[in-house]
C-alpha cells in the first residue's frame, strides 16, 4: 500500500507542482492528471470554493482489492495530502460501496473570533487581556 502511495506521488508530482502553491489549483491539476489515467476525476467547490474543494474520483483501478485492503485507500489519501500540500480527509470510497471516492481538501482555515478565543482561554484557566475595539 505504501509503495502504491509513493508511486502516485512520483507520477503526479511534476504536474501538481507546476500548478503553484494554491491547494485548489493543485487539486484541479491532480484531477486532470488522474482523469488522463482513467480515474474520471473532478474537483467541485464546497460552498463558494474559498473554504474547501472536494476531489472526486469516479473510477478506481484497485477498487476490488481495496475493498479488502483499505490500506490502499489510506495510502492514496496520504499521497493526495502530500501532493496538494495540506491535510485532507477522505469522505467516501468506491471500495467502501460509495459511488465515488471523495476527498475533502481545505483551502483556508476559518478565523476565530476574539470572543471565542477569550472564552476558550477562560475555560482553560488562562488569563487574556481584552483588546480595545474587540467584541
Amino acid at each position: 500500500a505504501a509503495a502504491r502511495g509513493r508511486d502516485l506521488e512520483r507520477r503526479y508530482a511534476t504536474v501538481v507542482e507546476a500548478a503553484g502553491k494554491d491547494p485548489s489549483e493543485r487539486a484541479r491539476a491532480l484531477a486532470d492528471a488522474l482523469t488522463l489515467d482513467g480515474y474520471a476525476a473532478s474537483v467541485r467547490d464546497v460552498g463558494d470554493g474559498s473554504f474547501a474543494v472536494q476531489l472526486c474520483q469516479g473510477n478506481c483501478p484497485v477498487r476490488d482489492v481495496a475493498g479488502e485492503f483499505h490500506e490502499l485507500c489510506d495510502a492514496e489519501t496520504q499521497a493526495i495530502s502530500r501532493l496538494v500540500g495540506v491535510p485532507v480527509q477522505r469522505l467516501a470510497t468506491l471500495a467502501g460501496g460509495e459511488h465515488v471516492c471523495t476527498t475533502h481538501i481545505p483551502i483556508a482555515m476559518p478565523a476565530l473570533r476574539k470572543r471565542a478565543v477569550r472564552a476558550a482561554a477562560k475555560t482553560l484557566g488562562l488569563e487574556t487581556k481584552r483588546m480595545e475595539g474587540t467584541r
